[in-house]
Parts: C-alpha cells; structure tokens; sequence
C-alpha cells in the first residue's frame, strides 16, 4: 500500500511539471501583416483564429496569446528541491486592430522569457555600480 502511494505522489510530480496555454506564435507570419494594406480574412489565413476577439468604438481587435511555464528539474529532488528549484516561462502576445473596413490598423507583439526562483535561490541584493551600468542583479 505504502508503495502505491509512493508511485501515485511521483507520478502527479511528473505530470504537474509544465503548462501551456494558447499556440506558439509564428512571428514569421506576423510579420507578413502590413498595416492599412492587410484584411482580415488574411490574418486569420496567417495566424489561424484569435484566442480572443473584442469589437470597441467600430474597431476589431484580434488577440494572440501563448504562455509555457516549466518547472525546473530540481524541483523534484526531495528536501533539496523547495530550496533550489524554480520555474521557466515564455510568453508572446500579439494583437491586431483592424478599422470598420476590415484592414489592418495597428499590430501591437511582444515576447519574453524570465526565470522565476524559489527557495534560497530567490531574491539578490543588487550592487549599486551593477544598477548604474544599466545592467540586471544576478
């Protein structure tokens, strides 16, 4: 039975590792879209369809999203894990407006990528030259 429960609490780490939401996001085709040149029937040939569609003062605006967070490794260590482990993400974004006629206004895109520790791995105290050389605390 012991055993069991041992096999049944490793299997749901296993499985609790990641999530994703949303389709990574070609930029590729994103960037084939041309401002007051491109419809909308092409981004959605381009894109597929928008996770959301909102429609505001005779405007449409298309959004893209897609988010991954990934646990690290060393989160399933036992003890040492909840000390050292952490998270990775990715996101990217984007977000078509379009005018009454259809064609593309704006097109507003971003992506990023960050580190999210826990444990005794998180927060550093960043040194003053650091910050003033415009550069990230470690």
């Amino acid at each position: 039975m012991v055993k069991q429960i041992l096999v049944f609490i490793l299997l749901i780490g296993f499985f609790v590792g990641c999530a994703t939401v949303g389709r990574k996001i070609d930029f590729s085709k994103v960037d084939k879209i041309k401002i007051d040149k491109t419809t909308q029937r092409e981004v959605l040939l381009y894109l597929g369809s928008p996770d959301t569609i909102t429609r505001q003062k005779g405007q449409t605006i298309y959004m893209y999203q897609y988010v991954n967070v990934s646990s690290r490794p060393e989160n399933f260590i036992p003890i040492i894990g909840s000390f050292v482990g952490g998270m990775d993400t990715q996101s990217q974004m984007v977000m078509i407006t379009f005018n009454q006629d259809g064609i593309v206004k704006d097109v507003y895109s971003s992506m990023s990528s960050s580190d999210v520790d826990s444990g005794l791995n998180t927060g550093s105290k960043a040194d003053l030259k650091e910050v003033e050389e415009n550069k990230r605390p470690k």
